[in-house]
Formats: C-alpha cells, sequence, structure tokens
C-alpha cells in the first residue's frame, strides 16, 4: 500500500487535535501557528459564544492533553518511547499504511 502524498509534517500540525498530543515544544509551536492564523484570519464569525481571534486561554488547556500517537489497530505507536514525540518520530510514523506494524515494540 502507498502512503498517501497529503501525509506530511506540514498537514499534520494543521490539526487542532495536534496540540493535544505529546510532542516535543517545537512541534506544538508549529501547531500553534496554525492554529493562531486559523484563527486570527480565517475564522472570522461564528454563533452566539463565538469569540474572535486565537484564545490562548483554550489552547493552553488542550496542550496539556498529552495524549500518544496511536497506531492504525489503535494500539500505541512507540509504545516504551517515554519521551515527547519529535518530528522525526512523526514523519515516520505517518509513513505506515496499516499494513506495516513499525513502532509496536
Amino acid at each position: 500500500m502507498k502512503v498517501p502524498t497529503e501525509r506530511t509534517y506540514e498537514n499534520f500540525v494543521r490539526n487542532q487535535w495536534v496540540a493535544q498530543l505529546y510532542v516535543l515544544d517545537d512541534v506544538l509551536a508549529d501547531q500553534r501557528r496554525f492554529e493562531e492564523d486559523l484563527w486570527e484570519n480565517q475564522i472570522t464569525k461564528g454563533g452566539s459564544t463565538y469569540e474572535r481571534g486565537f484564545q490562548e486561554k483554550y489552547w493552553l488547556t488542550k496542550s496539556k492533553d498529552r495524549y500518544p500517537l496511536l497506531m492504525w489497530n489503535m494500539t500505541r505507536y512507540l509504545p516504551n518511547k517515554e519521551d515527547p514525540y519529535t518530528k522525526v518520530d512523526i514523519e515516520a510514523w505517518l509513513k505506515l499504511t496499516g499494513e506495516d506494524q513499525a513502532g509496536e515494540d
């Protein structure tokens, strides 16, 4: 199975849920830059409780979650890793297709 070309680190950090993963600070910084741009420049209106612009308090709350990356079979990627995921870890994870079982030991 071929890995889709859109599975890149740059596209990965363009997801709001990435802030909730256990990743290095530089990865969090990349995700935050995306989210700041999203809320400052792309989302300009909302419902009755909408707060304009990037809301740092919400982002800081979710950035403390530290969830693991999961494999296609819902097991933890690199289960013996105790440190936060790095950009290199994420790029390797993105190359997995579901047929590969890398990262299981």
